[in-house]
């Protein structure tokens, strides 16, 4: 009958039933203890993997400022190197032009000529030729303990003074090889050739004229002489001394390398770095060893007897040593 069959508005259908039940088991689900833990282990696993990621972006950050800080401080060493190479090459560009001697000196005039001034005892004042034009233009010359060293741009090679070591008889070379430098001690003469060949003569009772082995397959490019003893310098920066080392002033450091000049008292031998260091090392009864740590940047050194003379980039003189006279 249409009672029988009437529904009751209000009673849930059973559709409507399940999907009661199935979102209330959801929400339940939610909210239950094992699903909460499980949700914060997730959000620490994603915070420590975003952590990570993070710092790994920040050390691979700090690596490439690093290296590029690096890459900018040699670029920068380098350009130094260069600019003192270039102000080296200008200091020492007419060093060869005046030389002092025990008592006495000489000079290459304006002209090409040479004048020697001082004591002349054992005639090492006493230029042969003064006026023959052959001789001229002069352009080097060396002062040695009681002799002088010179020689013409067209390589001919003048020594007088005293002779008694035969530090005034160079070997003679090939036509076709000039002279690049001179240095001279106390009984003996070293000449530097154009191909970069050191050539050492006279009183070898120390060794002063043994040229190492060492440099007869390299070019040199910088030679001193002490007293007894004497000094250069290759074109890969490397020193080496030889002779009398009574005073340590053939110890050439081992730390000391990148070498670009040289200088040789008596008993001390200096010796600048391509980074404008002075090196000094050898007899500091004076303090002629004594370089001032605070000065950097030298770029001429010279030596006399028991002192030390240098110029540095800025213009300013350095002086060490005995200063008696």
């Amino acid at each position: 009958s249409r009672q029988g069959s009437a529904k009751n508005v209000g009673d849930p259908s059973p559709t409507s039933t399940v999907k009661s039940e199935i979102s209330l088991a959801d929400v339940l689900s939610d909210v239950s203890p094992s699903n909460k833990s499980s949700s914060k282990k997730s959000s620490k696993k994603k915070a420590a993997e975003e952590a990570k990621r993070k710092a790994e972006a920040r050390k691979a950050e700090l690596k490439r400022q690093q290296e590029e800080a690096e890459q900018q401080l040699k670029e920068t060493v380098a350009l130094k190197e260069k600019i003192l190479k270039c102000a080296m090459s200008a200091a020492n560009a007419n060093n060869g032009v005046i030389g002092a001697g025990f008592r006495h000196s000489a000079v290459i005039s304006r002209d090409g000529g040479l004048i020697c001034f001082g004591t002349s005892g054992r005639s090492q004042c006493d230029v042969p030729h003064p006026s023959v034009t052959a001789y001229r233009p002069y352009e080097s010359v060396a002062c040695g303990h009681l002799h002088t060293c010179a020689a013409t741009i067209k390589g001919q090679l003048i020594f007088f003074g005293e002779t008694c070591f035969g530090q005034c008889s160079p070997p003679e070379l090939a036509a076709d090889v000039g002279v690049t430098a001179l240095c001279a001690g106390y009984g003996h003469s070293c000449i530097l050739d154009t191909q970069g060949r050191l050539h050492c003569f006279g009183d070898n009772v120390y060794g002063q004229c043994a040229v190492p082995i060492e440099l007869a397959s390299t070019k040199v490019v910088s030679i001193a002489a002490g007293f007894r003893h004497s000094c250069a310098v290759t074109a890969q920066g490397v020193l080496l001394c030889f002779g009398d080392n009574s005073r340590g002033q053939c110890t050439v450091p081992p730390s000391l390398t990148n070498v670009r000049l040289v200088a040789a008292g008596d008993f001390h031998t200096c010796a600048i770095t391509a980074d404008g260091k002075l090196h000094c090392f050898g007899s500091n009864d004076h303090g002629q060893c004594s370089v001032p740590k605070h000065l950097e940047h030298f770029i001429a050194v010279t030596a006399g007897s028991n002192f030390t003379m240098a110029i540095l980039f800025n213009g300013n003189v350095w002086c060490g040593g005995s200063s008696g006279h």
